[in-house]
């Protein structure tokens, strides 16, 4: 027997504590990747965005080698063009909700 190994294989589910109360001033964008480590994520939407280092906010890093499903937090303002960055990293906005 052989097992095989690919992202699809296992996922990471990240469950958040509390719903959002949707007047906040931030923006939370649950996404769904895989084969990209949270890092990797956060400086990329950093660069694509212009913004600084603590604009940009989760709860935790997620595994790279699975799908996984996370909650980035984000100004605002950035929400229309952090949603064409995603998709161009090929990242899948699932839901997105003020804070």
């Amino acid at each position: 027997m052989r097992f095989r190994q690919s992202p699809a294989t296992f996922t990471v589910a990240e469950l958040p504590l509390f719903a959002p109360s949707g007047r906040g001033d931030h923006l939370y964008l649950t996404v769904r990747r895989s084969g990209m480590s949270t890092p990797f994520l956060l400086r990329e939407l950093q660069r694509r965005l212009r913004l600084k280092e603590g604009d940009l906010g989760c709860a935790g890093m997620k595994d790279r080698d699975a799908v996984s499903v996370q909650t980035l937090s984000l100004p605002r303002h950035a929400a229309r063009q952090a949603e064409r960055a995603l998709r161009e990293l090929g990242v899948e906005v699932v839901r997105p909700e003020r804070q």
